[in-house]
């Protein structure tokens, strides 16, 4: 018997996927943009009604947000060799940029995150890297990091250099008909 209706139940499916406006919550933490025809705009926190044929919602958290950056192994630009890792604070400001400019917003703001950290730690040498304040070192990253994403409708709030040393690299070399691993330590 249900085989029978089985046609009928797909039609009355798409009927209602057609005919019948869905909903969205938009929280107060978050924002959106709504694309239709085309077209987008903004969509600010509360309820929204759409067509599903015609129209899509997209929301994010505009709260901040914390992205954890590993660690990373550097040459300085006196040519030492040094582990840095660090820590962002960042917010969206402007979603519709955010929604539409970048594919995955997360991943790419811990991306240009580490390139920030790469971009500072090798234009100074290792002396003046620890020697400097704290602060200096950590503005500059912030400023590296909000330039390049200020695009894209994020604001960079706090940017820290968590983990920072100088760090010694061990060759592995395998000669050609040794059995024996030679291991080589630069300074």
């Amino acid at each position: 018997m249900e085989a029978l209706f089985a046609p009928f139940e797909a039609v009355w499916d798409f009927l209602v996927w057609l005919l019948v406006p869905k909903r969205a919550l938009v929280l107060y933490t978050e924002a959106g943009v709504k694309f239709k025809h085309g077209r987008f705009e903004r969509v600010d926190p509360g309820m929204h009604w759409y067509w599903e044929v015609t129209t899509e919602i997209l929301t994010t958290e505009t709260t901040w947000r914390v992205s954890r950056l590993p660690k990373q192994t550097l040459t300085t630009k006196d040519g030492q060799t040094v582990v840095a890792g660090g820590l962002l604070v960042w917010r969206v400001e402007d979603v519709a940029k955010f929604l539409t400019e970048i594919e995955d917003g997360d991943s790419a703001v811990e991306d240009v995150g580490l390139t920030g950290i790469r971009k500072v730690v090798v234009n100074q040498p290792l002396d003046k890297l620890q020697s400097t304040f704290r602060d200096v070192v950590d503005n500059a990253l912030k400023n590296e990091i909000e330039e390049a994403l200020s695009d894209y409708g994020v604001k960079v709030d706090i940017a820290r250099l968590t983990d920072f040393a100088p760090a010694r690299v061990l060759n592995l070399v395998h000669s050609q008909g040794e059995d024996e691993i030679v291991e080589e330590v630069e300074d």
